[in-house]
């Protein structure tokens, strides 16, 4: 019983990091889609957009992994 009390408060936990990775890229896109203008005015906005793309592929595999862990039973 401790590990399953163990496994729920780390699946809980990663599932939370994983929400704050998710805010962040929202965070990150609307920062990057408020200040497009300025960001393409000092030619930087092709570097931005790849992070932002970079930061959606983290969190997404992130949300992939953490599914098969939980399906697994690892988690």
């Amino acid at each position: 019983m401790n590990n399953n009390n163990y496994n729920l408060k780390l699946r809980i936990s990663y599932i939370i990091l994983n929400t704050f990775l998710y805010l962040l890229f929202i965070g990150f896109s609307s920062f990057v889609i408020s200040n497009a203008a300025d960001l393409n005015s000092i030619n930087q906005l092709g570097v931005w957009v790849i992070i932002m793309i970079v930061l959606l592929l983290i969190s997404i595999f992130a949300t992939f992994k953490i599914r098969t862990w939980i399906k697994n039973g690892k988690l």
